[in-house]
């Protein structure tokens, strides 16, 4: 069991409301089993999921919100870290190549 605990890299925190409103957190080893207990909805047959949030491990050892793009994991930090710098340049002075340019060296962090 210890090992499995070291092993997750994900949750999912759940808010139901029936039988007894609560927050419910379940841990992952993989995004794929995550995933799939979001699209499968095989929490539990007896809640009714209201939100839900999804959180990745970071090498913090922090959780954080994260998001999907394409086949890309990518945190909230990394998109505000983007935004923010778009923001500081202004974003209709990007040509498409700065901005491919810029977003790649935000993802590698």
């Amino acid at each position: 069991m210890r090992e499995a605990e070291e092993n997750i890299k994900f949750k999912m925190e759940i808010d139901v409301l029936v039988p007894i409103p609560r927050t419910v957190t379940r841990g992952f080893t993989c995004l794929k089993h995550l995933r799939q207990c979001h699209f499968v909805s095989a929490i539990d047959g007896s809640l009714y999921c209201f939100a839900h949030r999804k959180y990745l491990l970071n090498e913090k050892g922090e959780w954080e919100q994260f998001t999907v793009i394409g086949k890309q994991i990518v945190t909230i930090g990394e998109l505000e870290r983007l935004l923010l710098a778009m923001k500081q340049k202004g974003f209709n002075q990007y040509i498409r190549e700065e901005y491919e340019d810029l977003m790649s060296s935000y993802l590698r962090k």
